[in-house]
């Protein structure tokens, strides 16, 4: 598997796009106007710190677009419950005391951690969140209804 495709847009910010390496297919959506953190995790100050990272570079780089804002959400509430699982794993350790069996067992904090952490890789990567692969995602052919011979006319 080779590296992921730099997105348009930051080929065109970093000042080397060229034609020929630019996807002339790559989706098109409205830039997302407003960048504060949605409701649903104002109440969490890791997911909102992480909401504004990410917001804010996505936005200087012209990638954030309005399809983007549930998927940035779901991240950062991945985000915090990674934190969150780390907290009760530096508290409590990998492996806790099972009352029932009188024996030690893995510390459900690990599970939701590597849960989360896969949560993370999906919303960032699969579904676009993070520009490497928005490159990858084809959108509507732009050529469909023009007249490919007319610049020879």
């Amino acid at each position: 598997m080779g590296r992921h495709k730099k997105p348009s847009a930051l080929k065109v910010v970093g000042g080397t796009a060229r034609k020929d390496r630019m996807n002339a297919n790559e989706p098109e959506f409205d830039q997302l106007k407003h960048i504060r953190p949605p409701e649903e995790i104002e109440n969490d100050p890791v997911a909102v710190g992480k909401w504004n990272e990410l917001a804010g570079s996505l936005d200087k780089a012209g990638v954030l677009k309005t399809t983007d804002k549930d998927v940035l959400m779901l991240y950062c509430k991945a985000f915090s419950r990674y934190w969150e699982a780390q907290s009760d794993l530096d508290d409590n350790g990998l492996t806790i005391m099972n009352f029932n069996t009188g024996m030690p067992s893995r510390n459900p904090s690990a599970m939701v951690q590597n849960e989360a952490a896969r949560q993370m890789n999906v919303f960032g990567s699969k579904l676009g969140l993070d520009p490497a692969s928005r490159q990858n995602i084809a959108g509507k052919d732009k050529s469909v209804g023009q007249n490919r011979w007319a610049e020879f006319d």
